[in-house]
């Protein structure tokens, strides 16, 4: 069988001085010594590894393969987020029948200090703190907050901030009345998963790209955002404040909608 054997390194010029013998299908060792550059030295050894049995390197392409196989399927685990890290703890319970466009912006303040707020037009407002984006409107229509995990406003372009998952919502804010998966209008490529706490005036959101396999839901799907506070109601109700008043879109909406299931493991 053909063989590459390096007899010795020398350590005058690394590779360039290398002694090489390459056994050739007569048997006869030819000594070559690599004094042009390293490319040459490389060249030969490329042959010479050709040359090896196709079986041996298969064997080792397959088992390489399956060190990479099963290091990529071993258990995983993640360190729970804190409950104010899911959600900031002003938006747990958000007074709303005392804010309005007027005196907003003192609230916010008041709950992130030193924050830098951004107007955005007339009771509307942004801003960031602890590497999450966080906006807010109050007008006659609308009227709620909402966080963006990891800077997803560009408020804080280069946020390292976790996003949340669905395990770490159930485990701070226990079980939501409703949840919804649903097609984006428009958006024929995207789907948006949603949880509804009615009693809460929460709805924590994320919208994935769908592809051409049905998307699936589960404990460890990443809520993207936004993570809403709104007026505490009906779905309705809730739906109104923050996204439209659009009869339409909100009956198709309400009848997306579904009871949390006892058991949840997996939804699509």
């Amino acid at each position: 069988m053909d063989q590459l054997n390096i007899l010795r390194k020398s350590s005058l010029c690394g590779y360039i001085t290398h002694p090489l013998v390459i056994q050739t299908h007569t048997d006869q060792p030819s000594i070559c010594r690599c004094v042009l550059c390293q490319a040459t030295c490389k060249i030969f050894w490329i042959h010479g590894l050709w040359r090896l049995s196709r079986t041996a390197i298969l064997r080792f392409v397959l088992v390489v393969g399956s060190v990479f196989v099963f290091a990529g399927c071993g258990p995983k685990t993640q360190e729970a987020m804190q409950c104010e890290d899911v959600l900031h703890p002003a938006l747990w319970s958000v007074p709303f029948d005392q804010l309005d466009a007027s005196n907003a912006e003192e609230w916010i303040a008041a709950h992130f200090p030193g924050a830098t707020i951004i107007h955005d037009g007339v009771g509307a407002f942004a801003w960031g703190s602890n590497e999450k984006d966080f906006n807010a409107y109050f007008n006659s229509t609308y009227r709620y907050f909402a966080q963006y995990p990891g800077g997803r406003l560009y408020i804080n372009p280069k946020s390292t901030d976790p996003e949340p998952t669905v395990a770490d919502v159930l485990r701070c804010f226990g079980r939501p009345e409703l949840y919804a998966v649903r097609d984006i209008p428009a958006e024929s490529m995207q789907i948006k998963f949603s949880m509804w706490y009615l009693s809460r005036g929460l709805i924590f959101e994320t919208v994935e790209s769908k592809g051409f396999i049905p998307k699936k839901f589960n404990l460890t799907s990443m809520l993207h955002g936004p993570l809403l506070a709104v007026p505490s109601g009906s779905a309705e109700q809730m739906a109104s404040s923050w996204w439209t008043t659009d009869p339409e879109y909100i009956a198709s909406l309400m009848a997306d909608l579904k009871p949390w299931p006892k058991d949840f493991h997996t939804v699509e």
